[in-house]
């Protein structure tokens, strides 16, 4: 097994995951790095626009009115559903996991 392989599976991917990595990189054309970086993009950028939303939630429930507060839930659950389903999750936290632990911003214990 190549070493860079080893740091993957080392790192958290299982060898199902590598496979769906290597298919995509295959059809797409794409290198297995640069599709692990937008992974991990993908998966930053979620976080980031789930937590803009729970602060619009947390702001809605303080001063909205109840019609504004159960229209913004219904929105809000449905835009969160939705956008978990179309970016692959969990992919996208090993590749951000990877990611980190290769420009080293995470300490070894």
């Amino acid at each position: 097994m190549p070493v860079y392989e080893q740091k993957r599976l080392n790192s958290g991917f299982t060898t199902k995951d590598l496979q769906k990595l290597r298919c995509h990189t295959e059809a797409s054309g794409d290198p297995l790095e640069q599709v692990i970086n937008e992974l991990a993009s993908h998966f930053r950028a979620l976080i980031w626009i789930l937590t803009a939303m729970l602060v619009i939630t947390v702001i809605v429930l303080l001063v909205g009115s109840p019609t504004h507060i159960i229209s913004w839930l219904v929105a809000a659950v449905f835009l969160s559903v939705l956008f978990i389903i179309v970016m692959p999750v969990r992919l996208g936290f090993k590749s951000w996991q990877f990611r980190r632990l290769q420009s080293g911003t995470r300490k070894h214990l």
